[in-house]
């Protein structure tokens, strides 16, 4: 098992309900939030229960902070900020890497640079890529396990969605952890 997988445990509850992680590189968490349509007069620095509860769960709510020299959003309940227009617009003069997984089971992996999407693939069929260079990935997939030759990925253990955030963590070096998302983080709905 990947060094990369160790410490991606805590997302195991959200794979049923489903989740976006987008990283981001080249941006501020203020222009990340900026980038993603919060409103100043409505964002607020709040832990995960009480974002809940000011912001409830009927449309999506993104909460912003920052690892290392990345800055991150995390969508619990919906995966519109990890969709491909907006990750090559936070690409735009930097790098951007996403996974998200629907609560109706599809996943994706997405990393972008310059504003182009340089790889892009459903973990569970990680040999069938989009993107500008589908294949420059292919060595550091293979370290997480997900196969860039064939269908399922290694042995079926591990969720392919996890190795994709293992993959994500070789790309950025960002490992999160429940307590960066649970703590308090800049919280406001999505507004694109």
């Amino acid at each position: 098992m990947s060094e990369a997988l160790v410490g991606w445990g805590w997302v195991k509850p959200l794979l049923s309900v489903g989740f976006c992680l987008t990283v981001v590189r080249g941006r501020d968490v203020r222009r990340l939030a900026d980038d993603l349509g919060f409103d100043p007069e409505v964002s607020a620095v709040l832990e995960r229960g009480a974002a809940v509860e000011e912001f409830g769960v009927a449309e999506p709510v993104v909460r912003v902070g920052s690892a290392g020299d990345w800055s991150f959003a995390f969508q619990e309940d919906g995966v519109e900020v990890g969709q491909l227009d907006l990750l090559r617009t936070l690409s735009t003069s930097g790098e951007a890497v996403t996974v998200w997984k629907s609560a109706s089971a599809m996943a994706f992996f997405g990393y972008a640079r310059d504003g182009q999407v340089v790889v892009g693939f459903e973990p569970d069929i990680a040999h069938v890529r989009l993107g500008s260079a589908p294949d420059e990935l292919v060595d550091q997939q293979r370290l997480v396990g997900l196969d860039p030759d064939r269908p399922m990925p290694g042995d079926g253990e591990v969720s392919p969605v996890l190795r994709a955030l293992a993959l994500l963590s070789q790309l950025t070096g960002v490992r999160l952890a429940a307590g960066d998302i649970e703590g308090p983080l800049l919280s406001d709905w999505l507004n694109l």
